[in-house]
């Protein structure tokens, strides 16, 4: 028979974010890119990954190109398992040539579509995207960025506000250990996706960058809770 083996129930819980939820409801291709390496993520999770894993991964760096370092980082872990995985890995290779063909071809031809990435790159690095080049030191983007995934878990400042996102962060802590192997390569993903934001995003006005962070945290919570109520049941049936 066929193996299958974990499939995390992503979208249900990371909807438990508010920022989650505000995304979902916005026509922006952050939610689409998210969701996209989110079911990629979800189909990757079977026993012998598809295709179709592969591509949704793919139209999730086509949606979202800054998802790109999240979604190699799922693909190197793909090559670890190469023999349950080259379908997906062949199918994320041949998806991004794709939608990158699309673009040479809609600028022009090859010349062209360097042109404008050069154009984009000096723009976003040096006058509109607020990178660590042009606004705010180390110290002060951290604090904002801490502040974007508290915000985008429902807190805020208040004493009320900082306790819910500890609870988020000790239930997601929860959810790591008891899943490991599952949420172990997402963290691990998701680690160089938040140094990138830390540094070439707007973490002052747009929190909105740090909505895959945002995610799997929630996710890792859910995960973290469903751990600790199996424990609960299992200490009262043993005590019962």
């Amino acid at each position: 028979g066929r193996s299958v083996g974990y499939c995390p129930p992503i979208p249900l819980a990371a909807l438990a974010a508010p920022m989650v939820t505000l995304a979902a409801t916005s026509a922006r291709s952050d939610a689409l890119g998210t969701g996209l390496v989110a079911l990629a993520l979800a189909l990757g999770a079977e026993g012998r990954a598809g295709a179709w894993a592969g591509l949704a991964l793919a139209a999730g760096v086509g949606a979202r190109p800054s998802l790109a370092v999240w979604a190699v980082a799922v693909a190197a872990g793909w090559s670890w398992r190469w023999r349950t995985r080259r379908w997906a890995l062949g199918a994320f290779v041949l998806g991004c040539g794709a939608w990158a063909a699309g673009l040479v071809v809609a600028a022009g031809g090859a010349e062209a579509y360097v042109a404008a990435l050069r154009a984009q790159a000096e723009g976003h690095f040096h006058q509109w995207g607020a990178t660590a080049l042009t606004h705010g030191g180390w110290s002060e983007r951290a604090r904002w960025w801490l502040a974007d995934v508290v915000t985008g878990l429902g807190g805020d400042a208040s004493a009320a506000g900082v306790a819910s996102g500890a609870a988020w962060c000790v239930l997601a802590l929860a959810g790591a250990r008891a899943r490991p192997r599952e949420l172990g390569g997402v963290c691990a993903g998701l680690a160089g996706y938040g140094l990138w934001v830390l540094a070439a995003q707007n973490v002052a006005g747009s929190p909105r960058h740090l909505l895959p962070v945002v995610a799997a945290v929630a996710w890792a919570a859910a995960e973290g809770a469903r751990a600790l109520s199996e424990r609960g049941r299992a200490w009262r049936a043993g005590v019962c």
